[in-house]
Order: structure tokens, then C-alpha cells, then sequence
């Protein structure tokens, strides 16, 4: 029988300890989280409840304290190189212009662009980016330095993607311009995303389920199965059945912050 499960945490602990803690700090306590090839899966909780953890320990920056580790239906203890990770900022190199900005993965991995320029600029094209291959950074705009960002993730992993806040800093409109691009690439690409946010509107119109993370350390987890159909509509999220999902995710989101 074939394994579906793109990642696998498997009562997963982590503990951090700082330069002038005496003791180690509890983040993830035997955690398990499965998720399934081509999901879209938001993670949303407050700051400090374990969602930068655990997008460290995917990506093998992190190694757990207890418990295992599975991509791709396989054990991992190395994991490096084999997710594909797009930050919060952008972080283009401003000296590079946009090819080789969006080369730069594959230049990690060996590559020349002798043998796989036509292939960057093809996608950059698919990526509305045709024509500003020779531009640098600078002379973007927010959303097509983070169309080159989610590019060069693409490039530099697997299946997996990994996206933190990469729409945060964004203007209003921009910002929903790009979750109906990334929602577009997402179906078209067939690969499998967790997404972190702290926004619900943005949760629940990207996602197929979200993870609710409320308690220090995170041992359990909310999940909620989002009830729309795709292609999605930014109205979808107006039905009268979102409206209460939101109402109540926002209402244990506020139950969280201490003032």
C-alpha cells in the first residue's frame, strides 16, 4: 500500500536553551502531525506557540529532542535541501538580477545555467515574470519580488513547501492579489504547502484544513477541516457556515493573548 503522507511528526519534542537559561525550554512536547501529498495546510496561533519550530525541524535546521521525523513516507534525520522554504521577507540578493536570483537554488544544488537557464525562464514567464529577467530587486514591486521568492523555494525543494507569512508585509490589495495567485500555482504545480499565518481570512481561503495552536508546550492541536470547494472565491469566505468558523477561531485567538 502507498504511503500518501508527504511529512510525518511522530510524538515529536523539542526544547531550546538559551545562553542564560539554566534549564532547557519545552516548545513541541510528543507532537504528531501527518500531513497528506497536494494538501494546503495553514498553521495559526499566536507568537511563541511553536509554529517557526516547527518549520525549522522540517527543513532539518532543527533536529527533535524526542520522536521522528518522516518525508515522504521515509524516516529523515537529513533533511536539508529536500523542502522547499520561502521566509517572510523576500530575500533576494539585491547584486543578482531576477534570473539569477531565481537561479540561485539550483546553483546550490550544482547546476549551470547552461543547462537549465531555458527551464528558470519558462517559469518565470508562467510566473508573469516574463520580461524583467535582467531587473534587480529593487525595481519590483512587493508582489513580483515575492512571485521570484516562492519561485526559488519551488526550485530549492522537493514536493514540500513551506511558506512563513510571505504575504505580510503586503498591501491590502496586493496581498489578495497574491493568495489568489499562489492558490492558482498551488493546483497547477500539484505540490503540497504549509502555510503560516497569523490572519484567519487568509487561513481559510487558502487551505484545505487548518491547525489551530493554542497551549505551551504544543502537544495537541485544534484542526478544522475547511468547508469550501475549489476554485475558491474571496466571497466564499462571506457564507454564513465560514462566517461562524471565523467567528469562533477568532474568539480562542483572542482567549490566547495576554495583555
Amino acid at each position: 500500500m502507498t504511503n500518501n503522507n508527504v511529512l510525518s511528526f511522530d510524538h515529536v519534542s523539542f526544547s531550546y536553551k538559551g545562553k542564560k537559561q539554566e534549564k532547557s525550554v519545552l516548545i513541541l512536547d510528543k507532537l504528531s502531525i501527518t500531513i497528506r501529498s497536494g494538501e494546503f495546510v495553514s498553521l495559526l496561533g499566536p507568537s511563541g506557540s511553536g509554529k517557526s519550530t516547527i518549520f525549522r525541524l522540517i527543513t532539518g535546521l532543527e533536529q527533535p529532542t524526542k520522536g521522528t521525523i518522516a518525508l515522504y513516507g521515509k524516516e529523515e534525520t537529513k533533511r536539508l535541501g529536500k523542502v522547499g522554504y520561502m521566509p517572510q521577507q523576500d530575500m533576494l540578493l539585491d547584486w543578482r538580477n531576477i534570473l539569477d536570483n531565481a537561479f540561485l537554488p539550483l546553483e546550490i544544488n550544482g547546476f549551470t545555467k547552461k543547462n537549465k537557464k531555458d527551464y528558470v525562464l519558462r517559469l518565470l514567464e508562467e510566473f508573469g515574470l516574463k520580461g524583467y529577467e535582467n531587473n534587480y530587486p529593487h525595481q519590483l514591486s512587493g508582489g513580483m519580488r515575492q512571485r521570484v521568492s516562492f519561485l526559488r523555494a519551488m526550485l530549492g525543494g522537493g514536493n514540500l513547501l513551506l511558506l512563513d507569512e510571505p504575504f505580510s508585509a503586503l498591501d491590502a490589495v496586493t496581498r489578495l492579489s497574491m493568495q489568489e495567485w499562489l492558490l492558482e500555482q498551488w493546483e497547477k504545480l500539484e505540490k503540497t504547502v504549509i502555510f503560516i499565518t497569523h490572519d484567519v481570512d487568509e487561513a481559510l481561503f487558502l487551505s484545505d484544513r487548518v491547525f489551530l495552536f493554542s497551549q505551551s508546550p504544543l502537544t495537541t492541536f485544534k484542526e478544522i477541516q475547511v468547508p469550501l470547494s475549489r476554485p475558491r472565491k474571496v466571497e466564499d469566505l462571506l457564507s454564513p457556515e465560514l462566517t461562524k468558523i471565523k467567528s469562533d477561531l477568532l474568539h480562542e485567538l483572542r482567549q490566547q493573548v495576554k495583555l
